[in-house]
C-alpha cells in the first residue's frame, strides 16, 4: 500500500483508497461519539469523563494516548479500506450491486459504439459472463499512468468516484449504527437506556440517510458524466478506435463467440 498521502488528492487510485481511509477514521470518530451519549449509562460516561481528565494532567501520557487512538482508528480505517475494501468488494458486491451494472450496461456499450456493427450481436450478454476479461481494455486505457486519456480527465474522474463512495461509506456506517441500536436496546438489561432517547437517535440516522440517498444519486449522475468524458477521450484518437476492435475480436474469438 505505501505511505498515505494528505487528503484531497486524486492522481491515482490508491489516493482515492486513502481519501477514504481519512474519511473512515471520521466516520469512526462520529460513532464513537455516538456511541457514548447513546449506548452508554450517565456512570460509564462518567467514568470515561474522569479517566480524560486524569490522562489530560498528563502531558505526556494525554500526548502518548492520543496518538494511540489515532493510530487505533487509521489501523481500522485501513483495514476496511485496503483490506476488506468494504465499501466496493463487500457492500457493493453483496448489496447495492451497482458496479456490475455500470461496467456492463453503461462503461462497455459505449465503449465498443464505433465498433458494434463488427461484433456479435449477443456481444454485451457473453461479455457479462467474463467481466474481467471484457473490461480489461477499459481499464488499460483509463487506468494509472496509461495513456488512453489525459492525467486531469482522470483526476476528474477520480474527484468524482471518491465522493461516490464516500456516500456507500456513509450508508454502511449509518445502517450499523441503526441495527446495533435496535438490537442493543432490545437485549440490552441496561434500565438507563430512555426510549424517547432511543427513538430520536434513529429518527435523526434515517434522517441522515435519506439525505444521503439524495447524494448517492447526484454523485451517480456526475460520475456518469466523467466516464462519458473519459470514453469521449479515448474514441478521438482513432488508433484507440483500431485497438478496441482488435482487443475485442481477440476476445471473441479466444471465447469461440
Amino acid at each position: 500500500m505505501g505511505s498515505l498521502n494528505p487528503p484531497l488528492i486524486f492522481k491515482t487510485y490508491q489516493d482515492v483508497k486513502t481519501n477514504l481511509v481519512y474519511w473512515t477514521m471520521i466516520l469512526l470518530t462520529l460513532s464513537s461519539i455516538y456511541f457514548y451519549f447513546v449506548f452508554l449509562d450517565s456512570p460509564s460516561r462518567q467514568d470515561i469523563i474522569d479517566i480524560v481528565i486524569n490522562v489530560g494532567e498528563n502531558t505526556l501520557v494525554s500526548t502518548v494516548g492520543g496518538a494511540v487512538a489515532i493510530l487505533i482508528y487509521a489501523g481500522i480505517s485501513i483495514f476496511l479500506i485496503y483490506g476488506l475494501q468494504i465499501h466496493d468488494k463487500i457492500y457493493d458486491k453483496f448489496f447495492i450491486k451497482w458496479r456490475d451494472s455500470y461496467d456492463l450496461e453503461f462503461i462497455l456499450p459505449r465503449l465498443i459504439s464505433p465498433v458494434k456493427d463488427r461484433l456479435p450481436e449477443n456481444f454485451i450478454d457473453f461479455a457479462s459472463k467474463y467481466k474481467y476479461k471484457f473490461m480489461k481494455p477499459y481499464y488499460d486505457f483509463v487506468g494509472d499512468e496509461k495513456k488512453g486519456i489525459e492525467d486531469n480527465t482522470r483526476v476528474r474522474f477520480y474527484e468524482r468516484i471518491t465522493w461516490y463512495w464516500i456516500t456507500q461509506l456513509n450508508e454502511i456506517f449509518i445502517l450499523t449504527l441503526i441495527i446495533s441500536t435496535l438490537i442493543y436496546y432490545i437485549v440490552s438489561i441496561n434500565t438507563d437506556l430512555l426510549p424517547n432517547l432511543i427513538s430520536l437517535a434513529i429518527l435523526i440516522l434515517v434522517i441522515l440517510g435519506l439525505i444521503n440517498r439524495v447524494l448517492v444519486r447526484h454523485f451517480r449522475k456526475i460520475v456518469a458524466e466523467a466516464t462519458i468524458d473519459e470514453i469521449e477521450e479515448i474514441h478521438s484518437k482513432k488508433e484507440n478506435i483500431a485497438q478496441i476492435k482488435r482487443r475485442y475480436k481477440e476476445l471473441c474469438n479466444s471465447h469461440n463467440l
